[in-house]
């Protein structure tokens, strides 16, 4: 008997396969009977897509067969083997034959299995690729491609969740990543900036929007959850190993409804060799996309380094102050290091004990990369020595700026010319920042000669100057393959240099019995944030895109996030809608526990020419640190337990040794009420006045809702009854 689809259920989730081609057809909740395939979505592959190229240089497609053709031709169909193993569901699909280009068929056998767990709602996906073909290299995967997802009718209320940089949330994606894409462009120094102030920058083909996004690095976590307030659905690159892979997001948007997902993988397999990919899971869930978090979390947790300590002056401080006006990339110097006491002196005054400076060394920044010396025209070695521990005998510890990857061309050295990334044309790869007569090499973390010299600098640094840790730039951002063949490591190992790097550094403090090292540096990658102390996520560059900082936040709660503040006048570092969302940067980042980032440049990004947010910032200090002082960070919980509250008020729930806290930000400076989805006791109400005072809060509650007289930033302190 014909039969038209295949179906494998484990009583959560079903999914159905065309029993000709294999495509996947139905993706559906045992639970609730929802099909999350609402639109096939013809002109996208199914299943899998292989990137060929021929000897001569010709560029192939290689997908399943055609439905009319399998019915033509049985030897195209592809087979299913099902069987059941320790209570799990598993299915085989096999083919013989590859469509090309749709134009002919080749024999290029490929199988792929299926494994849905015993009692989830998930699909595991897996695929075996080998290259039969001895006139073709494979170069790209993409496996597995998952089409036409809708949730409910239509994406009127449909959110996707993608860790970019720590988290972005995409509402009504369909249309959002469709959208006509509203930017500024904005000039400072010798940088050109464009800043996205509407939309998103898919990639866009044919009609077809494409998001890609390549982990770990530019996504900070390997999962999405797409969700709607019934329906959730996840997707995971569940690699133990962590190499580089993409994951990409797409859609046509209204005109033919529906999210299409699929893991890329880049690939230079010849004729024998073999490929198996890391599992990729998909799951279903109710709709909260803290469902997903848990679900990744799960999974990553174990595999990942644990929280290194933090430097106990660090335990207790909020933030750092930022300079990067020693020695500007056009050569300008605004301070040396004669200033560095009363720098430290300003930075105490805020509230705070950590100062970083950049462009502080030879060549200044983002020229003199890796000329990390002290440089004469700022006062040479030992003024730079006296600088630091003046510092530090006013209670002010200091971090220095290096880059994590940059070598300047024209100061390339013998010892590590190898080190560079090489791409697959054998070309190395180069970037630019700011002037473009300037040129860096991109160095490989995996090779030995690159680490071995980067942890030199870190050690020589803070030996010699009595720095009190690194921040490392350009650091989890932008992973690359590397195709140099003198590091003896596969093309898309990245991710064990990196860790191999801060292992070392942190290795070297306790060897020389010094307080732990402190360690921050660009955008976020879990896989290396327990061995740092900070993560940049800069979510002032996509707060008018769908910046959600809450995604990383909650799905590790122990990893310690850094964000950007700024003053909302005076600032010619950042445009002016950078400015106008200074409270809301701040409200953000208070309440989530960030470690603050702010900015000291004189006529450039300061807010001393900003009194009103000067001010704020004051009281937004002063909180955090009477916070982490009497209470320690605690643990994020998002809006556990919050019902309601106030509009206009940001609050968040975190778990303590002392009990529960709930941070609070107030949009006004007013009356405000919280409403608990349970009893709890109010044990005790704090607010930062207008002078930066933490003080006790005038309050009254009735079990279930909290009443703060006058109050804008402060925190609750509760039991749960």
């Amino acid at each position: 008997m014909y039969v038209s689809r295949i179906r494998i259920s484990n009583g959560k989730i079903s999914l159905a396969f065309d029993s000709m081609t294999g495509e996947l057809l139905e993706l559906i909740s045992e639970k609730t009977g929802e099909n999350f395939i609402k639109n096939s979505c013809f002109s996208r592959p199914q299943g899998f897509l292989i990137e060929a190229e021929g000897k001569g240089g010709e560029k192939y497609q290689l997908t399943v067969p055609f439905t009319k053709d399998a019915i033509a031709d049985p030897s195209l169909r592809c087979s299913f083997e099902k069987r059941e193993e320790n209570g799990d569901i598993l299915l085989e699909i096999r083919y013989k034959k590859l469509y090309r280009d749709r134009k002919d068929y080749v024999d290029f056998p490929v199988s792929y299995a299926l494994r849905l767990k015993r009692g989830e709602a998930a699909a595991e996906w897996k695929i075996t690729l080998k290259n039969h073909a001895e006139n073709m290299t494979v170069e790209k995967l993409n496996f597995p491609y998952i089409n036409g997802i809708v949730l409910g009718d239509r994406d009127e209320k449909d959110k996707l969740y993608v860790p970019i940089a720590g988290g972005m949330c995409f509402e009504k994606p369909c249309e959002f990543l469709t959208k006509p894409v509203k930017s500024i462009q904005w000039r400072w120094q010798e940088y050109r900036y464009n800043y996205v102030v509407d939309g998103y920058p898919a990639a866009e083909k044919d009609g077809y929007y494409q998001v890609s996004t390549r982990y770990p690095g530019d996504l900070a976590m390997s999962y999405i959850d797409y969700c709607d307030e019934s329906n959730g659905f996840y997707l995971g690159i569940h690699d133990r190993q962590a190499k580089i892979i993409s994951m990409n997001i797409g859609t046509y948007g209204a005109k033919c409804l529906g999210m299409n997902f699929d893991v890329e993988k880049e690939l230079s397999l010849s004729y024998g060799e073999e490929y198996v990919s890391p599992p990729v899971v998909t799951a279903l869930h109710g709709g909260d996309w803290r469902e997903g978090a848990d679900i990744y979390r799960a999974f990553r947790q174990p595999l990942i380094p644990a929280q290194k300590p933090m430097p106990e002056w660090q335990k207790e401080n909020a933030g750092l102050v930022a300079h990067y006006d020693f020695i500007y990339q056009n050569g300008g110097i605004v301070h040396t290091y004669d200033d560095i006491p009363a720098l430290a002196e300003k930075c105490k005054a805020l509230g705070l004990s950590h100062m970083l400076i950049a462009g502080w060394h030879e060549g200044g920044f983002d020229r003199g990369f890796p000329s990390y010396r002290a440089e004469r025209s700022l006062g040479g070695e030992e003024k730079l020595r006296e600088g630091v521990e003046a510092a530090k005998k006013k209670g002010v510890y200091i971090t220095p700026y290096i880059n994590s990857r940059l070598v300047n061309v024209k100061l390339m050295t013998k010892d590590i010319e190898d080190a560079c990334i090489v791409n697959k044309q054998g070309e190395k790869e180069i970037e630019q920042y700011g002037n473009k007569d300037i040129s860096f090499y991109t160095m490989c973390p995996m090779s030995g000669a690159w680490q071995k010299k980067f942890v030199g600098f870190g050690k020589e640094l803070c030996e010699k100057y009595g720095f009190a840790g690194l921040y490392m730039d350009v650091f989890a951002t932008s992973p690359h393959y590397c195709y140099n063949k003198s590091h003896e490591h596969a093309p898309d190992e990245w991710r064990e240099g990196y860790q191999k790097i801060l292992s070392d550094l942190n290795a070297d403090y306790k060897a020389r019995e010094k307080e732990e090292m402190c360690l921050i540096y660009e955008w976020a990658a879990d896989v290396y944030a327990g061995l740092s102390c900070g993560q940049l996520v800069q979510t002032f560059g996509r707060y008018h895109t769908g910046a959600f900082p809450e995604m990383y936040r909650y799905t590790f709660p122990e990893h310690i996030i850094v964000d950007m503040l700024y003053p909302e006048k005076n600032m010619a570092m950042r445009p002016v809608h950078i400015g106008k969302i200074s409270e809301k940067l701040m409200q953000q980042a208070y309440t989530l526990g960030f470690y603050f980032w702010i900015y000291d440049l004189e006529e450039d990004n300061t807010f001393d020419r900003d009194k009103e947010k000067l001010s704020l910032l004051k009281r937004t200090i002063a909180a955090r640190n009477a916070w982490l002082k009497n209470y320690g960070a605690g643990t994020y919980l998002d809006d556990y337990g919050i019902k309601s509250c106030t509009e206009g008020v940001n609050v968040k729930v975190y778990d303590t040794p002392r009990g529960k806290l709930m941070a609070y930000f107030n949009d006004r400076e007013g009356d405000f009420s919280v409403e608990t989805a349970r009893d709890v006791e109010i044990r005790q109400v704090f607010c930062a006045d207008k002078a930066a005072n933490v003080v006790c809060a005038e309050y009254f509650t009735d079990g279930r809702a909290v009443t703060v007289k006058n109050a804008k930033i402060g925190f609750i302190l509760f039991d749960e009854k």
